[in-house]
């Protein structure tokens, strides 16, 4: 079939390389060489690293706002390379910032509001943590629209309705 014929474990480009499609078919063409192409089937290479720290930078006042030494799982929190594979971190194709799940993690303080400057987060899941969640700065997040946040501490829903959700979830709240 297709992935014989192109000699790939799979269709998708390979880490190191990209193409419009994010994939090698007869129609998309070859996957073109970026070294900063650090994900299977990406579809550009950007020469701006200013997202990449920005998004390093955005995790890591969320670990630190919410004692992130403390948790009950930090596998690869504390590393500066390769923040897709953290845990509870997911990112799409291009290596963007798509979902924090973060639930029953032994989460403690303020989350950030940093985490709303994420440009591609599309899933916030911060339950069932010993937190101070604070809607402040959710105008920013414009691709959110799963938030889940039951059983945290809700002080305030100021800002709540900055956002489209598709889903919201805050049952059982302190």
């Amino acid at each position: 079939g297709t992935v014989g014929r192109f000699q790939y474990d799979a269709i998708l480009c390979p880490k190191g390389t990209y193409n419009d499609f994010g994939k090698r078919s007869s129609i998309a063409g070859e996957c073109r060489p970026c070294s900063q192409a650090k994900f299977f089937g990406a579809r550009e290479c950007s020469n701006d690293s200013s997202d990449v720290e920005g998004e390093i930078n955005f995790l890591g006042e969320l670990f630190a706002s919410t004692h992130g030494n403390n948790w009950n799982n930090s596998a690869g929190w504390q590393s500066t390379e390769d923040y897709c594979g953290w845990f509870g971190v997911g990112c799409n194709a291009n290596g963007e910032v798509v979902k924090i799940s973060l639930g029953e993690n032994g989460l403690t303080g303020t989350p950030s509001s940093s985490i709303f400057k994420l440009p591609s987060l599309r899933e916030l899941n911060l339950e069932h943590n010993e937190i101070n969640f604070s809607f402040d700065g959710i105008s920013q997040a414009a691709s959110l629209t799963i938030v889940r946040l039951s059983g945290i501490t809700l002080n305030t829903v100021v800002g709540i309705g900055a956002v489209s959700y598709t889903h919201m979830t805050m049952r059982q709240t302190h």
